[in-house]
């Protein structure tokens, strides 16, 4: 019995002998197998992702291929539950199984109707005020004539007379978004002088009113190029022998500009008054047109084919002005005009062109006054690409009202400025919004009693900017305000 354990014993051990030599001898190719090879990539002993490498089997007596893996296949270590703390105004990231989170400066949404332009600051969403009053006093008067955008911000042409070098100045102005005044200067003598339009040339902008020199009594045509903080670039001023006055600038295809306005000629009778001018502000040609003894053009607009349309009014033998619209060529030849006699007294103060699909002009809107049973109205109308008239209406808001500045929308809409008087005939500063068709969408008030609205401009980032004049009657100021894009006036919407 003894002796027959004893050799149980015996051959157990020798077979757990056999097999422990097995596994040393694979568990040293394992090991030699595993060993990082000093190539770069980490410990290879890791399953392979990417899957295009065998899997070692351990112990099997098989060969045993361990596979390597690239640097990509590794994954970072990660923190626990992710890193989004659903800020847009922040990058999140897991660095060494931390969370971190930098603000960054991206457009976001504040959630808010009263606001536009959201963008990310400080971690946070942020608006710019929808609707705001920016309008500027001074100890005399002045008065805001032009708009355009400078991005999210507002560039403002006029005068005042309250700074500057004497009597009525040139007065510019850059606003920022939320209605305060970024920039201002004033330019001209030390007499009257005053800017009615302002566009941009790249950063530059280029501005043109009147100016009324210290040895001549009559006005001449002005025109100032300034760079983007107001320092004077250039500075031009011509004319005739008698009253010249440059109102409206449009910019040309070629990077010049189309100005118009009135010149007076040597028997002093005005002449709508057309002229090229450069990119710097130096005249190239100028054309004079009109026989009835007082034409002038009020605003003029650009067209596809290097020509312009003018708008304004003509006075008839009997003293009356009538609203007459001109089309010229690209040298300033005129092409047709159409006055609007039967309409009795009238005057267009802005036009803007209709442009089909293909780029040709389909027609024109004009907006302006028009006398009515003794009482003068706003008026707005269509006219063909001949300039014969078509749809017409007046606006609402009663007698006594204007029409002065029209702009068109992307869309086609229409936004007429002026003011607008109720019945006891008191009037306040006036937006209209038209269909393309000309139906009515809505009318809003502005300014206290007695403002006036002169021009109105759509900002790209949401919301319509007016300016004019207050209706304080001695010292009116200058009316800057914006209203939100169905006319808004507060911030209850």
């Amino acid at each position: 019995m003894v002796r027959w354990f004893t050799w149980l014993i015996a051959g157990l051990a020798a077979a757990c002998g056999s097999e422990n030599s097995a596994n040393v001898s694979v568990d040293a190719a394992d090991a030699a197998a595993t060993a990082d090879t000093g190539d770069g990539k980490a410990n290879e002993i890791f399953s392979d992702t990417a899957g295009d490498e065998p899997l070692a089997v351990a112990g099997d007596g098989a060969s045993e291929t361990v596979p390597t893996m690239d640097a990509a296949e590794v994954t970072a270590p990660q923190c626990p539950g992710g890193c989004d703390d659903k800020n847009p105004c922040t990058n999140d990231s897991c660095v060494n199984v931390v969370c971190k989170f930098a603000n960054n400066s991206g457009a976001c949404s504040d959630g808010l109707t009263c606001t536009a332009s959201d963008h990310c600051q400080n971690g946070s969403c942020t608006g710019l005020p929808l609707v705001w009053q920016g309008d500027q006093s001074g100890s005399k008067s002045e008065a805001g004539l032009a708009l355009a955008a400078d991005g999210d911000n507002i560039v403002v042409a006029g005068w005042t007379d309250s700074k500057g070098n004497g009597g009525r100045d040139g007065w510019l102005l850059r606003v920022t978004a939320n209605g305060k005044v970024a920039t201002e200067s004033t330019y001209g003598g030390s007499k009257n002088d005053q800017f009615m339009a302002v566009r941009a040339v790249g950063s530059d902008w280029l501005a043109i009113g009147t100016t009324q020199t210290a040895d001549k009594a009559d006005r001449n045509g002005w025109v100032v190029r300034v760079d983007a903080v107001g320092k004077p670039v250039s500075e031009v001023s011509f004319g005739e022998t008698g009253e010249d006055e440059l109102h409206a600038i449009s910019p040309l295809v070629d990077g010049s500009f189309v100005a118009a306005g009135y010149s007076e000629s040597a028997a002093g009778d005005p002449r709508l008054w057309l002229v090229k001018l450069t990119a710097g502000g130096t005249m190239e040609w100028q054309k004079t047109q009109g026989t009835s003894g007082f034409d002038v053009a009020w605003d003029i607009a650009a067209l596809p084919d290097g020509g312009a349309v003018t708008v304004g009014d003509s006075v008839d033998g009997k003293g009356i002005a009538h609203l007459t619209l001109s089309r010229f060529d690209a040298k300033g030849a005129l092409v047709w005009q159409q006055t609007y006699a039967d309409q009795g007294e009238s005057t267009g103060w802005a036009v803007v062109p209709k442009i089909d699909a293909t780029g040709l002009v389909s027609g024109f809107v004009v907006a302006g006054t028009r006398a009515v049973s003794g009482a003068v109205n706003a008026w707005v109308l269509e006219a063909s690409a001949e300039g014969v008239l078509g749809n017409h209406q007046t606006l609402a808001g009663g007698k006594n009202s204007a029409a002065r500045g029209l702009i068109q929308q992307a869309d086609g809409s229409l936004l007429v400025v002026g003011k607008l008087a109720s019945t006891a005939g008191v009037f306040q500063a006036a937006v209209w919004s038209y269909a393309p068709n000309l139906g009515a969408v809505w009318t809003a008030t502005v300014g206290a009693d007695g403002a006036t609205g002169v021009a109105v401009l759509a900002m790209p980032t949401g919301g319509i900017v007016v300016t004019g004049q207050t209706g304080n009657s001695k010292t009116p100021d200058l009316l800057l305000r914006r209203i939100g894009n169905k006319g808004e006036t507060s911030c209850n919407f």
